[in-house]
């Protein structure tokens, strides 16, 4: 499975998706830093695919997986059952192909999984 996913960002990174240095669009950094305002810390609140999760997920990102790695990152379905193998590539910093996210995005993925993948 690691080897799938190897090769999906090397096609990713080959396939002419570099942007930004950080791979973030301002459209992006704005809905990662109001996703992260929506969870208060010590309230017990859980992250969710819906809210929290699904809005990281740029558009060429979901486009790129969907062609090469033949799942939907904007599907809840797929994300769950991929959910192990795409924080590996994440704490790498080799996805998304163009640029490795802020660290409190990581953690707010490996919280959800932790929380128990909500939708």
């Amino acid at each position: 499975m690691f080897r799938k996913f190897a090769t999906v960002f090397a096609a990713c990174i080959l396939g002419g998706f570099i942007s930004s240095a950080s791979g973030q669009t301002s459209e992006t950094a704005g809905k990662s830093q109001a996703a992260s305002q929506d969870l208060v810390p010590g309230t017990g609140a859980k992250v969710s695919y819906a809210a929290d999760i699904r809005p990281l997920f740029r558009a060429k990102d979901i486009a790129s997986m969907k062609k090469n790695g033949h799942f939907d990152l904007s599907l809840y379905s797929d994300v769950a059952a991929k959910a192990i193998d795409i924080l590996g590539q994440l704490e790498k910093g080799g996805m998304p192909c163009d640029g490795a996210w802020p660290q409190s995005d990581v953690d707010k993925f490996k919280q959800w999984i932790k929380d128990g993948k909500q939708p």
